[in-house]
C-alpha cells in the first residue's frame, strides 16, 4: 500500500493520507536510532531494531510502529535526483517517511514483503523515517537494516564459477559458506518468474547433478526459499513443501541444475541465516505438499506430456479484509477461480484454487475466526493459511459453499477461494466472522455436525447423490457383469463428476464402466485397484449413489430397493489420470462389508 498527502514527484503511485492522523508521529524530534547522511553517490546504511507497538498511527497505513520520535532521519544531500528508502529484515516490514515539505508517505509490500519508497527529484533536506511490522508479533529477529540513497543499479544472476559448490548424489549434504549467504535481492528485480518468491543473492549457491529423480531440500531455522534453474533453462521454485516448512524441489531431468537458496522475507545486515543443502533420492517427505497433478486429459488421449510445478503464490495477498478488534464481521466481493489443483492434503481439501490469494483477512484481537464463501452460481472450495503457517481446507460445509473455523488465528489469514471443477469462475462473497462455525452456518442443515465429521476423519464412505441430467450417458453401451463374479473394467475419464453428494468426487467417463442386471433386494458394490478410486451407481429406479474411500482408498456402495433391472456403474479416479488404468469390480447380493 502506498500513500501521500499532497503532490510530490514520485516514481511510485502514492495514495493521499488524512493529515489529522499524524498526531502520534513527531518528525521534528531527535531520531531514536540514528541518522543516515545520504547523497546521490552511494546509499547510506543504518542497522536498527523494529519494535511494533501501536497500530495504524497514520490513516490507511497498515502495520505497527513505535510512536513519537522517528526511528531514523535521512539527511538527503542529493537534491533534484531520485531518493529511495528501503528496508531489509526477517519481519514483514512497513515504512513511513515524512518529507521536508510535510508530506507523509507509507509503503508496505514493494520488494516482496519488504517496503521501499522512491521519490523522483527529491528535495534536499530532512526525511523522518519510521520502520514497523505488518503484524504486532515478532516471530523472527527484530533486527533490520535501513538503506537510503540513489536507487540501486540493475543486477542480474551470475553463472556458476569455479568456486561454486558441486553436489551429486554421492555428495548429499552441504553447509553453505558464510560468504555465499547474500540473500537480499528481491527475486522480482532479478527477472525470475512470478511463481518464484522471496530474496536471493545474484551468485548461485550450488550446482546439483545426477540421474533423476531426486529431491533438493534446503534447511535452516529461517524461512527459506529455493530457486533452481534446470539444465534446459526452466525454473523450479518452492517455499514450504519440505519438512518443518523448509523448501523442497523434486527434479526428474538429468543434467546440471543451478541452485539459489534465499529467504522468504529477507534479513538484516549481518543476520544471514546458516543453511544446509541436501540432495536425496527420497521423493516423499512427511508433510510435504504434493507435486500438482496434471490437468484432465483432452478427449484425444495423450499418453505422456511435459509438466511443470506451480506452487501457491504467497506474495500476492489479494483483497484486504480488515477485521479490527472491535469488529464482528467484514466482507469483500471476490471471484472464485479454479486455476490450479489444490496442493494441500487433508480430508476436506479438494478442487482447484487460484494461483494467487483471493484475500487476506487482517485479523486483530482474539479468536475464534470463521471464514465463509457464498455464491449463487457454482461449487466452491476454500484454502486458508494462518500467520503461523497452519493450513485449512473446506468443501461443501454449507450446501456447496465452504466454511473454515480457526480457533486462534494469531494475525493475518490468507484465503484462496476456488471451484470444485477446473476452469470454473464464480462471483463470491467472502466473509470473516468473529464467531464459532456453529453460530454462523444455518442450523437446519446440520452443517456443524458434518464439519466435525470431516475434521475427525468421519466422512461417510458412500452417500446418495443428485444428478441434473447433463454430462453422463447412462444408456450407452458398457460391459455387462455377472452378479457375484469379479471382473476387470476401465476406470477414470475426463468428466469431473456431475453427480452431487457427500461422497461424490473424482473424474469419470460419460459412458458407464459396466452394467449389471439385478433384482430389487440389497446389493453391495465393491471396486479395488492401483489408483485412488471413486464409484457412482444409477439404479433402475433412477436413484444415484456415490462412494470415495470405503476400504482404504477403494469405494463401496450399498443399495436397497433400487428396483429390478439394469444398474449402471461408473468407476472414476479422485484425480485425473495421465494414462489409462483398470480396476476390479464386483457386485453381489447382501449388505456392504467394511473389509474384503
Amino acid at each position: 500500500m502506498t500513500i501521500r498527502l499532497a503532490p510530490l514527484a514520485l516514481v511510485l503511485l502514492l495514495t493521499p493520507l488524512a493529515s489529522t492522523a499524524q498526531t502520534d508521529l513527531d518528525g521534528s524530534a531527535t531520531p531514536r536510532q540514528g541518522t543516515l547522511r545520504a547523497s546521490s553517490a552511494t546509499p547510506a546504511v543504518l542497522d536498527i531494531q523494529i519494535a511494533p507497538e501501536a497500530e495504524n498511527p497514520v490513516a490507511d497505513c497498515p502495520g505497527y510502529f513505535t510512536l513519537g520520535a522517528p526511528d531514523a532521519v535521512v539527511d538527503w544531500e542529493g537534491g533534484g535526483s531520485a531518493l529511495r528508502v528501503w528496508v531489509r529484515s526477517a519481519l514483514d516490514g512497513v515504512l513511513i517517511v515524512q518529507a521536508p515539505t510535510g508530506e507523509t508517505l507509507c509503503e508496505d509490500d514493494t520488494d516482496g514483503v519488504q517496503p521501499a519508497i522512491q521519490i523522483g527529484q527529491a528535495q534536499a533536506g530532512r526525511y523522518a523515517v519510521w520502520v514497523g511490522a505488518f503484524t504486532p508479533t515478532t516471530d523472527a529477529s527484530p533486527a533490520a537494516t535501513l538503506y537510503a540513497g540513489p536507487p540501486p543499479p540493475e543486477v542480474s544472476l551470475q553463472e556458476p564459477g569455479a568456486s561454486t559448490a558441486r553436489l551429486e548424489m554421492e555428495d548429499s549434504d552441504l553447509t553453505l559458506a558464510e560468504e555465499s549467504r547474500s540473500m537480499n535481492t528481491a527475486v522480482a528485480a532479478l527477472g525470475l518468474p512470478d511463481r518464484c518468491m522471496g530474496f536471493i543473492g545474484t551468485a548461485p549457491m550450488a550446482v546439483v547433478s545426477g540421474d533423476g529423480p531426486y529431491t533438493v531440500t534446503a534447511s535452516s531455522s529461517a524461512d527459506l526459499v529455493l530457486a533452481i534453474r534446470t539444465a534446459s533453462g526452466d525454473w523450479l521454485c518452492d517455499d514450504d513443501s519440505g519438512p518443518d516448512k523448509d523448501p523442497a524441489v523434486y527434479i526428474t531431468a538429468a543434467g546440471e541444475h543451478t541452485v539459489w537458496v534465499g529467504t522468504f522475507r529477507g534479513h538484516a545486515r549481518g543476520e544471514a541465516p546458516e543453511a544446509g543443502l541436501r540432495v536425496t533420492r527420497e521423493t516423499v517427505v512427511e508433510d510435504q505438499l504434493p507435486i500438482l497433478p496434471p490437468p484432465p486429459p483432452p478427449a484425444e488421449r495423450v499418453y505422456f506430456s511435459e509438466g511443470s510445478y506451480t506452487p501457491i503464490d504467497l506474495t500476492s495477498r489479494g483483497f484486504p479484509v480488515p477485521l479490527a478488534t472491535q469488529s464482528e464481521m467484514a466482507q469483500v466481493n471476490v471471484t472464485a477461480m479454479g486455476e490450479t489443483a489444490n496442493p494441500i492434503s487433508g480430508a476436506a481439501c479438494a478442487g482447484f484454487i487460484p494461483e494467487s490469494a483471493s484475500a487476506t483477512i487482517e485479523f486483530g484481537g482474539a479468536g475464534p475466526l470463521t471464514i465463509t464463501a457464498e455464491t449463487q452460481s457454482g461449487d466452491l472450495v476454500m484454502v486458508a493459511k494462518t500467520a503461523s503457517g497452519d493450513w485449512f481446507c473446506s468443501d461443501d460445509a454449507s450446501g456447496q459453499d465452504p466454511a473454515i473455523e480457526i480457533a486462534n488465528p494469531g494475525g493475518d489469514v490468507m484465503v484462496w477461494v476456488g471451484t470444485f471443477s477446473q476452469g470454473d469462475e464464480a462471483p463470491t462473497v467472502l466473509t470473516a466472522h468473529r464467531a464459532e462455525l456453529i453460530d454462523v452456518l444455518p442450523e437446519e442443515e446440520q452443517i456443524y455436525d458434518d464439519y466435525l465429521e470431516i475434521m475427525e476423519g468421519g466422512v461417510a464412505s458412500y452417500s446418495s447423490g443428485t444428478y441434473s441430467g447433463s454430462g453422463l450417458s447412462p444408456e450407452a453401451d458398457a460391459p455387462s457383469l455377472t452378479l457375484g463374479a469379479e471382473s476387470s473394467v476401465g476406470v477414470g475419464g475426463t468428466v469431473s463428476t456431475p453427480v452431487s453428494g457427500d461422497a461424490c468426487a473424482g473424474f469419470i467417463s460419460a459412458a458407464p464402466s459396466a452394467v449389471v442386471a439385478a433384482g430389487d433386494g440389497t446389493l453391495a458394490f465393491y471396486a479395488s485397484g492401483e489408483e485412488d478410486l471413486t464409484m457412482t451407481v444409477r439404479t433402475p429406479n433412477g436413484d444415484w449413489f456415490c462412494s470415495d474411500d470405503h476400504i482404504g482408498l477403494d469405494p463401496g456402495i450399498e443399495v436397497s430397493s433400487g428396483g429390478d433391472g439394469m444398474y449402471a456403474i461408473w468407476l472414476g479416479t479422485f484425480t485425473p489420470l495421465q494414462t489409462p488404468s483398470a480396476a476390479r469390480l464386483i457386485v453381489e447380493e447382501g449388505s456392504l462389508r467394511s473389509t474384503r
